[in-house]
Parts: C-alpha cells; structure tokens; sequence
C-alpha cells in the first residue's frame, strides 16, 4: 500500500507540472501572431530571423510537450528539455549582441553544417568507388556548388588556431566546441533575469542536471535500471517544469528584445499572472491527492 501511494503522490506531483506546461505552451500560442508579425529590419536581418526562427522552434516544442503526460513520455521530454535550454542560451546570446554579427555567424553555421552531412554523404560513396546514389542528389549538388564558398566563411567566421587557412566546422556556431562556455557567457549577460525565472543559474542547472538529461537520451540503462515506478513521474515532473521555465524565459527574451515589454501595457504582471497560474495547478493536484479527493 506504501507504494501505491507514492505512486500515486508522483502522479500528482507530475499532473500540476504537465499542467503548469499547457498554460505556458498556450500562453505562446497567444503570443505567436504578435512574433510572428515582427518586421525584420534589413540591417539586422540575420539576427531578428534568427531571433523568430529559435523562439518558433521553442514554441513548437512546447506545442509538443502539451501531449505528453505519462510517465513513459520520460526520454522526450528529457529531449525537449535539452533542446530549450540550448534554445534559451542562443537567444540569452543574440540579444546582447545589437548587431548583426552573432546572426550571421547563426546563419553560415546552418549551412556549414549542411556542408558537412553532405560531405560525409560524397566521401563514404567515393572511398567505396561507388556513384552517389540519386537519393542524395541535392546533397552532392550542394557538396559541389557551396563547398568553395562555406569554406570561406569557415575560414573567416572560426579560424582555426592552429591552421588559420584550414576550413574547420565548429561544433557550436559560437566556434566553442561544447555547450558549457556559451552557458557560462549567457550567465554572464543575463544572469539575475535567468534565475529569477528558473530559480537557479545557467551553470548550476547545467552541472546538477545536463548529465542526467543525457542518460535519458542517449542510449543505456543509467537512467532506467532498479529505478522504482514513481521515479518515471518524478523524472516527467522535473522536466516539464524546467520546459515550462524555458518557454517562458524564450518568450520573455523575444518580447523584450522585439520592444513590446515597453509597448504593451500590463505585460509584465501577464507574465506574473502566468507563474501564479502554473504555481496554482500545481498546489491543487497535491492537495486533492492529501486530501483524498
């Protein structure tokens, strides 16, 4: 009986979680037409477009997180909840650059990566002796008109330190080769508003969870083997409430960057109103779990 009842606490505490998420995913449903209507200015083109292009992409993860409420659900959502914290730290970063260089770096190192699958797709068939198959015509057609041009910009946008002429693809389109410096700048820039949102530092949220998150993705049994069946709610329940802090801090970013925080009265108490909404969905399903509801 002993563990049907933290079963069923886990299943509380998840359900307030998974809720709190649908009143931020449909908070930026609400919000889309207003982004999605920005005029991207031609000087800064690359990174207003930039700028949509990352918030949409939270914002359909969000859409997708609204659907899953099980605890079975546990790997996607951990694979939501990576995708927007690195969503969130490449907004944090191209909101502080006014200009438009972080946008262009954004924008070659989509193509350098293209670049680089399609590379991979003309050398494994070459190195057998073998015509590249017509299902990957449009990659060895880009491989043969883009390579000259992206290596340029390889070239000049992340030189490489050791061979400045050398062509290199960085892991990251900061040119960092993981995520964790872009983490620690991102703090540097907008620390204060970050934990006041998610209640802890970028850093700290990476050193205490980005390990974990990652044995829920990636293939193994650290993250599964002798776990007890409540722990798949609580995992679920952790990480809608970090999704959830993301979209909002994405949305806050975008609003902010795009002026409407100055020109939409009211818009920080809405933002107010949303924490206090998720907090109440929350209080309720524990207490009509302690209360025997």
């Amino acid at each position: 009986m002993e563990n049907k009842s933290e079963i069923e606490e886990s299943k509380a505490f998840a359900t307030g979680l998974f809720q709190g998420a649908q009143i931020v995913s449909y908070y930026m449903k609400d919000r889309y037409p207003l982004i999605e209507g920005v005029i991207i200015k031609p000087e800064t083109g690359h990174r207003e477009a930039c700028l949509k292009g990352l918030w949409m992409r939270a914002y359909a993860w969000m859409q997708t997180l609204e659907k899953l409420n099980g605890p079975l659900d546990f790997q996607a959502l951990s694979v939501g909840n990576r995708a927007l914290l690195e969503i969130a730290v490449d907004l944090v970063l191209l909101h502080h650059d006014k200009t438009n260089e972080s946008g262009w770096k954004m924008f070659w190192w989509n193509l350098s990566e293209k670049l680089k699958a399609s590379e991979q797709i003309v050398n494994f068939y070459s190195e057998q002796g073998l015509k590249v198959p017509d299902t990957y015509e449009a990659q060895e057609i880009f491989y043969r008109d883009e390579k000259s041009i992206v290596d340029n910009m390889r070239v000049t946008l992340w030189p490489n330190k050791k061979n400045p002429s050398k062509p290199v693809h960085p892991d990251r389109w900061t040119g960092n080769g993981n995520l964790f410096p872009d983490i620690e700048k991102a703090d540097q820039l907008y620390g204060s508003v970050v934990k006041m949102n998610i209640g802890s530092t970028l850093v700290e949220y990476y050193r205490t969870e980005y390990r974990k998150m990652n044995w829920r993705i990636h293939s193994g049994v650290a993250s599964f083997w002798n776990q007890p069946p409540e722990a798949f709610n609580l995992v679920c329940g952790f990480a809608l409430k970090w999704c959830a802090d993301f979209g909002m801090l994405c949305t806050k970013i975008i609003l902010t960057d795009f002026g409407f925080d100055a020109a939409l009265e009211g818009l920080k108490q809405e933002w107010g109103n949303i924490k206090h909404q998720r907090d109440f969905v929350y209080a309720e399903q524990l207490y009509k779990f302690h209360s025997g509801e």
